[in-house]
């Protein structure tokens, strides 16, 4: 669909958001001049742009760059000790943000309503006072209460690829099958994770779109100390669409699992309407 495509104005928008004196890739561009002449290089990158939605392929020179070493102790010594930061050309990241808020709009409409963050006019905080505010109204009641936190990193970033975009090469996905198969959970759950981009087609996200958010994740790569070239094979880069995306699909399905249970708990009913 033409409304699928990025218009011209969209592209001067998200270069004018660009945050000046962000490091940049190989790119030689600063990100001050996206941000200052927004209108000039969006004249002149447009085409381009249009090429990767009508293709569904993102240009090579976007899937990669140079990784800066940050250190995470005063006095780091070992490999651990350090975060390593992609630094992506702006114009890549510029063209993924467009994508990402493309799905978020159909995202917001399916989301589950307790599901916050990500969205419009939502910021992080808002959860937190949302779990002080619940946590508030039972001690008013009487009632304990708990709150169970769920880190996702490793396994998010350890089978996002595999599982969600359909861009993996089996010899990486084997031990993955391997470790699950292991600790003891079905397979075919694991295979129901890797439908996700027939959740993204539920809501009505456009097939094109869906094969350009898979092509984003293949061929990916990274230099170090611009010597060595290495291609890349977990997790997301910055700026990534998928993050996002694939974080509040799941969730939505998730949430509303977690709600048709508690519709079915008579006591949990009756203390809602108490609680009014």
């Amino acid at each position: 669909c033409l409304r699928d495509l990025p218009c011209l104005t969209q592209l001067e928008q998200a270069f004018r958001a660009t945050t000046a004196g962000k490091a940049t890739g190989f790119d030689p561009l600063p990100s001050d001049l996206f941000h200052l002449a927004s209108a000039q290089l969006a004249a002149l990158h447009h085409d381009l742009v249009l090429k990767e939605f009508v293709w569904q392929s993102e240009p090579v020179q976007d899937k990669g760059g140079p990784v800066a070493l940050i250190p995470k102790t005063l006095h780091p010594s070992s490999a651990k000790q350090f975060r390593g930061i992609l630094l992506l050309p702006s114009v890549g990241k510029r063209a993924r943000a467009i994508l990402r808020s493309q799905v978020m709009e159909k995202l917001e409409i399916a989301r589950a309503p307790g599901q916050l963050g990500g969205f419009p006019g939502q910021q992080v905080s808002y959860g937190s006072h949302a779990l002080r505010s619940f946590g508030t109204l039972c001690d008013q009641a009487g009632l304990s209460s708990a709150i169970l936190f769920l880190d996702l990193a490793s396994a998010f970033h350890h089978l996002i690829r595999e599982s969600v975009v359909g861009a993996y090469d089996g010899s990486n996905l084997k031990p993955v099958l391997a470790v699950l198969q292991q600790s003891g959970h079905p397979i075919d759950q694991f295979q129901a994770f890797a439908r996700l981009p027939g959740l993204l087609a539920d809501i009505g996200v456009a097939e094109p779109i869906i094969r350009l958010l898979r092509d984003i994740h293949v061929g990916t790569w990274c230099s170090l100390h611009q010597r060595w070239l290495l291609r890349t094979h977990r997790g997301t880069r910055p700026g990534s669409p998928l993050a996002d995306i694939i974080f509040h699909t799941l969730m939505t399905r998730v949430a509303q699992s977690v709600d048709e249970w508690l519709t079915q708990q008579s006591e949990i009913v009756h203390l809602k309407q108490a609680l009014d």
